[in-house]
């Protein structure tokens, strides 16, 4: 009995999805053809499949040093910054939510690559690279090397510095936190 169920269960799931296939398959082809203009059009998902990518190929690179593409750019981001930063400058700079951050700092500090040191401020945690976080990031330049030379060909001088400057307008958020505008 109990096997019943479970057959007509299964029976049940199956033919919904064939309901859903239906339902997608006789979509017009209009629409079908403006979904498909629009994900070639999409920003946000040409620009996720691109970082997931470049991720991909930095991480790549970076694994022979023990490290990943966003741990190395906490490293080289603290190597900038050699009297240290505070958490929400840090944090801001890499356009991380104060969670995320964390989560990223937390096996650098196992590591013993970066550690606490002592604010301007009472009330705000500051971090700078420990000598062995120095030697980490050095080791990890020359692999991010390779792989940023790499990605420069692929795109070309002139295409590579554009680019650069138009990524580099859009991570600048004032342009996409006026939520408002979405309220039509």
């Amino acid at each position: 009995m109990a096997a019943q169920k479970q057959s007509k269960s299964v029976a049940s799931k199956h033919s919904n999805k064939v309901k859903n296939v239906e339902t997608v398959s006789s979509l017009p082809n209009q629409f079908v053809r403006e979904m498909r203009k629009g994900g070639v059009r999409c920003l946000h998902l040409n620009l996720r499949r691109a970082v997931r990518t470049v991720d991909r190929h930095f991480d790549f690179a970076l694994e022979v040093v023990g490290l990943t593409a966003n741990r190395f750019n906490i490293l080289m981001t603290l190597g900038a910054n050699p009297k240290g930063m505070e958490l929400a400058p840090l944090a801001q700079l890499l356009v991380y939510d104060r969670s995320t951050l964390l989560r990223n700092l937390e096996p650098l500090e196992k590591a013993k690559w970066i550690s606490d040191i002592p604010s301007d401020t009472k009330r705000a945690r500051k971090i700078s690279l420990t000598p062995e976080g120095i030697q980490k990031l050095k080791e990890g330049l020359v692999a991010w090397n390779k792989a940023q030379k790499k990605a420069e060909s692929v795109l070309g001088g002139s295409d590579y510095n554009l680019i650069l400057k138009k990524l580099r307008l859009l991570a600048n958020q004032e342009h996409f936190l006026d939520t408002d505008k979405f309220a039509d």
